[in-house]
């Protein structure tokens, strides 16, 4: 008796561990889950000064992220645990929901392919996967409130991640047993918020020039980024056997769901977009009932693909140094309320508590420092607020490019207007003289 009480408790030490082990490797809170929120509580609006082709939602909108959870790394690290915890604990009951044979073995199984796919990110995917977990638990309920729920977490994670489109459909086909009123209502409601939400700010022009147009044609091109071998080897692996013994039994729909799972990796390949594929392929093989040999072996291969990280050196918060910090603290002390970063790290406006220069906020990434009418709106703002400072990562880059690279005419005008005031490691400080 004793033992099968410590045996229904032995989640509890692998989820430990799985946290654990992201704290001792280091996280990566992105910086728009810090700025978003805080450019949006000083008065910037979305798609008109604070450019970004994301849908409303955890950056922005009807239901983001309260500034004061993100303000400080130490309340967002808390936010990501806990959702990582949720995850965790909602996968955990859905396999004792599914009757799934060795549950703790697909659990530990799920961690460790979670840890590699870049569990430890705080991104979009962090909070895709609770909600689908919570979609699956609460689909086929005979509650009405439940069923609302279920609806609802369609709606939010298909407006976070619209290439989910077509998986969160057949989704419904393989788990849904009968949709109702409820499911629907839930699902408009999220959708509803945010169109309420670009009309009460008059913002769907802009909203349809960044969230559709930027998106599909100069992002979709520009963005693009296919896997290394690594990373299509790890991918190969991890799908093979699980679709295998698909294919075996005829699960064509699963099959087919399993490839739509690959869609939110277009056009840009992170491994991160390719945890609810991780979610959604564990779930689908653990209720093939392999044996325990195919999963088992997984597990190995996969512990051992991510060896290297779990025994690589700690990197805490990887996006905010020392370098950072400092930055910040100097630009804190210049009297104008605005400064200008480009190359990032752009925690320096919350860390500064300054705005944008101009209230404009252009992320420094390649598909927005090329477009010509974003570089003339630029050049505008610097010459209607000359005494802005300014700070240049040096160090910045994408694709073996620097950062400065993509954006030749600001960079031209910054050097030819402004004198270098200050070097904090990679970060050169110019102001006009005086102040």
């Amino acid at each position: 008796m004793r033992l099968q009480f410590l045996k229904s408790y032995l989640y509890v030490p692998l989820i430990s561990a799985h946290l654990i082990a992201i704290l001792i490797r280091g996280y990566f809170l992105f910086p728009e889950f810090t700025l978003y929120p805080y450019l949006v509580s000083r008065g910037l609006l979305p798609y008109r000064q604070l450019i970004d082709q994301h849908l409303p939602g955890l950056f922005f909108g009807p239901i983001s992220l309260p500034y004061y959870l993100t303000s400080n790394p130490f309340p967002l690290l808390l936010v990501f645990l806990f959702t990582l915890l949720l995850t965790d604990l909602l996968f955990f009951r859905l396999l004792k929901y599914h009757k799934v044979r060795y549950p703790l073995l697909y659990l530990s199984l799920f961690l460790v392919s979670h840890f590699f796919f870049s569990g430890n990110k705080l991104w979009i995917e962090t909070f895709i996967l609770p909600l689908l977990l919570i979609l699956l638990l609460t689909v086929n309920s005979s509650s009405p409130l439940l069923n609302l729920v279920s609806g609802f977490t369609y709606g939010l994670a298909l407006v976070l991640r619209p290439t989910l489109l077509i998986a969160l459909f057949l989704l419904q086909i393989v788990f849904a047993k009968k949709l109702n009123r409820y499911h629907f209502s839930g699902f408009v409601i999220y959708p509803l918020l945010v169109l309420i939400y670009l009309g009460w700010h008059n913002l769907f022009p802009h909203f349809w020039t960044w969230g559709f147009q930027f998106n599909t044609s100069t992002y979709s091109r520009l963005a693009l980024q296919y896997p290394n071998q690594l990373q299509l080897t790890a991918v190969v692996i991890f799908i093979a056997v699980p679709l295998i013994v698909l294919l075996k039994n005829s699960q064509w729909i699963k099959t087919l769901t399993l490839l739509s799972l690959l869609l939110p990796v277009y056009p840009r390949f992170d491994e991160e977009r390719l945890q609810p594929f991780v979610l959604i392929t564990l779930l689908f093989f653990s209720q093939s009932k392999p044996g325990k040999l195919p999963p088992l072996f997984m597990l190995v291969i996969i512990t051992l693909l991510s060896a290297k990280s779990l025994f690589s050196p700690p990197v805490g918060n990887f996006f905010l140094t020392e370098h950072t910090r400092q930055a910040a603290l100097y630009v804190s002390s210049l009297p104008s309320p605005e400064v200008f970063v480009l190359g990032g790290s752009d925690l320096i406006y919350p860390l500064a508590r300054k705005r944008p220069t101009g209230s404009l906020y252009i992320p420094s990434l390649p598909w927005y420092l090329t477009d010509s009418s974003l570089t003339i709106l630029q050049l505008d703002v610097l010459r209607q607020n000359p005494h802005s400072p300014i700070v240049i990562n040096s160090t910045a880059a994408l694709a073996n490019h620097p950062i400065t690279d993509y954006t030749p005419r600001v960079v031209d005008y910054i050097h030819s207007h402004y004198t270098l005031d200050q070097i904090i490691g990679p970060y050169y400080i110019y102001t006009t003289t005086p102040l």
